[in-house]
């Protein structure tokens, strides 16, 4: 859908009142939203307030991945921005091509899902900066990191 879906989209789904999940995932669906797509959604999470599972892992986000975990905290009902499942205790993304905007968007993610126990994330392309925010949003808690 690119940047003018996202935008498209994410226009209409600021009125949305029943859609609960959004799977805007980009492994091998040709989606690939942008930073000018990221920022439209950030805005749509602003004022929607029925979406509470979303997957954007694998776009290429850029900076806009920051605005939309910002976007999400403020949200408040957001569960995931990484279509990780409520109670699910581990995830295995080895070898999904994950790079820095999706160390962001995972990082909200290990933040406030209390059920993981084991993330594994070995065979991508984060940075060792969105490594270290991954280690950073674990903190003290007993998850299993593989990077």
């Amino acid at each position: 859908i690119g940047d003018e879906g996202a935008i498209a989209i994410s226009a209409a789904l600021e009125s949305n009142t029943t859609l609960t999940e959004l799977n805007w995932c980009c492994k091998g669906y040709g989606i690939m939203i942008g930073d000018v797509g990221a920022h439209a959604i950030s805005k749509m999470l602003a004022v929607n307030r029925a979406l509470n599972w979303i997957n954007l892992l694998n776009n290429d986000l850029g900076g806009g991945a920051a605005s939309i975990v910002a976007a999400a905290k403020q949200h408040g009902k957001i569960k995931t921005l990484c279509g990780i499942e409520e109670g699910k205790t581990e995830v295995d993304f080895r070898g999904w091509g994950l790079k820095a905007p999706d160390a962001v968007l995972l990082s909200f993610d290990l933040e406030f899902n209390r059920a993981l126990t084991s993330v594994k994330l070995e065979d991508n392309f984060i940075p060792e900066e969105g490594k270290q925010q991954l280690r950073d949003a674990v903190g003290n808690r007993s998850i299993t990191l593989r990077l």
